[in-house]
């Protein structure tokens, strides 16, 4: 590997950023040790031996006095190769063309064999040349870039990561809310019927008409002067007809075992389906103890794959409400939600000056009616007609010519429009500062959060809930979806096949109920027709009973 002469500031900085970072942090260990290694190992020069010595033989076997299939790691020019001492001249000068450096005359005359030119040029701080850099200096920059996105990773923070893996039940905490009552579910761990990894799994929603709450504790944190993310996914694989899948944020104490509905939470996120007309992607946010929703219609996904659903809140008091890595929607906390009063207002006060002009055209006050203009007459006789042969004037009257439209006639006469020089526009109410308002600074900072939790109730049980993720780092929750949806392709696999198997278990269920229904109506009609043939003979004996009575 070389590096050419614009690497080395990145090194540099590369080196400073690598000591800056923690050495005793769990979450930077690995990669700063890698990187500090690499670092100490940094020299003036890159070349890599073997490299080099490649390099020397293929410039000698082009060499065009030598035989290649003589040519060797340890040739002598002179006594292997047959060439005397103004060969090895241009051989040096082919060398100093090729590695982009002159080798002095005192270093020339010492070279007499490949092994001493590759021991020369491999150990020569100025092989660090633009000749090699042009062969591996963008692969360096790409190790050095690596390099740099791993320290980003290293000083970004995650504060809490679950993807369910063994030990989740140490970390999380199943609420004993509704239990009472009979109407607590539970949360079942599996991948679900259909996912991209069947190692991959998640809690998973496993009873009907049930509330849900599921805790678990994190290290407090703060968002101040940080940016929040808030990520994870869910898969609706039943038909939920109605419930929600969102995840909250916590604050202070709670007792994790009577987490419920009624729990205060700082921070709401995720989809609340019902029906075909909800399909809700909230985002509540807590201030001063009070919730409020944004005021955007955020529509979430209703289909039964795998979605991420992520919340970014910024130090600016900006979010971006993000879905599968794709931008959902994006703004500002000081418009989107109704938590302090609006910068600007209306000033209900103004009013529409008397002289604002709104015409945009006007009648031209210098445009006249011509002299004759009302005297046109709308309709005259057709100059082209004729009087019929055959008309006749004593028992048809005099003949007259037909009435046509007048091409002169342009109808009742008006002034001409102009562009109205004092037009301003349509007058609008001018905005003014609210005297209401008073800026925070800090309208973005959240409670310090302490808990992570699901709280839910769903119609029909099934929501798998998986990858909770509480960081910093929005590039590292994006990289979190992409590892995730590597596997996107075969849960679709997965999930069209159980479909599959689902509508033919419909239609043979639906076929049955076909051929019931069918043997059913066959024994009712048997039953009808030995009710008529009853019937029949009940009204025949009635009929001799009233022959009888008549007699």
């Amino acid at each position: 590997m070389a590096a050419s002469r614009n690497t080395l500031p990145l090194i540099k900085y590369l080196r400073v950023r690598v000591d800056a970072l923690p050495r005793n942090s769990p979450l930077t260990l690995a990669p700063t040790v890698f990187l500090r290694r690499f670092c100490e190992e940094v020299r003036g020069s890159f070349l890599d031996k073997s490299e080099v010595a490649d390099r020397v033989i293929s410039c000698v076997k082009n060499f065009q006095k030598v035989d290649p299939a003589k040519v060797t790691p340890n040739a002598h020019f002179q006594n292997d190769l047959g060439l005397d001492s103004l060969d090895a001249v241009e051989i040096v000068m082919a060398l100093e063309e090729e590695f982009g450096f002159e080798i002095p005359d005192n270093e020339a005359d010492k070279i007499n064999s490949i092994k001493h030119a590759v021991d020369f040029i491999a150990s020569h701080p100025q092989a660090n040349s633009d000749k090699m850099a042009e062969n591996s200096s963008t692969e360096l920059n790409k190790f050095l870039f690596f390099c740099l996105l791993l320290i980003q990773v290293a000083v970004s923070e995650i504060i809490f990561e679950e993807r369910f893996e063994d030990g989740w039940r140490n970390r999380w905490v199943k609420s004993d809310w509704k239990s009472s009552e009979g109407k607590a579910g539970s949360f079942k761990h599996t991948a679900g019927q259909w996912h991209g990894d069947p190692d991959d799994k998640g809690i998973q929603t496993s009873s009907d008409a049930k509330h849900f709450a599921i805790s678990a504790k994190i290290p407090e944190f703060t968002n101040k002067n940080r940016t929040l993310v808030l990520q994870y996914s869910v898969r609706f694989e039943q038909e939920i007809e109605c419930g929600g899948g969102y995840i909250k944020l916590l604050s202070g104490f709670v007792n994790q075992k009577k987490f419920g509905g009624d729990t205060p939470y700082i921070l709401m996120f995720g989809p609340d389906l019902c029906g075909t007309d909800t399909k809700k992607l909230h985002v509540i946010l807590s201030y001063h103890g009070q919730n409020y929703p944004i005021k955007k219609d955020l529509q979430s996904e209703t289909d039964k794959l795998t979605h991420f659903y992520t919340f970014i809140l910024r130090p600016d008091a900006t979010y971006s409400v993000l879905v599968d890595n794709r931008e959902r929607d994006s703004g500002s906390m000081y418009t989107d939600w109704d938590i302090l009063p609006p910068r600007k207002i209306k000033d209900v006060k103004a009013k529409k000056p008397a002289d604002w002009e709104e015409k945009e055209y006007i009648e031209d006050p210098d445009d006249f009616k011509p002299e004759g203009y009302d005297s046109i007459p709308r309709q005259i006789p057709d100059p082209n007609a004729k009087e019929p042969e055959n008309w006749d004037e004593e028992a048809d009257g005099k003949w007259k010519p037909p009435q046509i439209p007048n091409p002169a006639y342009k109808g009742p006469w008006k002034r001409k429009k102009i562009k109205n020089p004092n037009y301003k526009g349509k007058w609008k109410t001018p905005w003014i500062d609210n005297p209401e308002f008073i800026d925070d600074p800090d309208l973005y900072v959240l409670k310090p959060i302490q808990y992570v939790g699901i709280e839910v109730w769903q119609v029909k049980g099934g929501s798998v809930f998986d990858n909770v993720l509480i960081c910093d780092d929005p590039d590292y929750a994006k990289q979190v979806v992409e590892e995730v949806f590597a596997n996107r392709e075969i849960e679709k696999e997965g999930f069209e096949e159980a479909e599959k198997v689902r509508k033919a278990r419909e239609e043979e269920e639906a076929q049955r109920a076909r051929e019931e229904g069918e043997r059913r109506r066959k024994e009712r009609g048997h039953d009808r027709r030995y009710r008529d043939r009853y019937r029949d003979r009940y009204r025949r004996h009635r009929h001799y009973d009233d022959y009888h009575d008549e007699l």
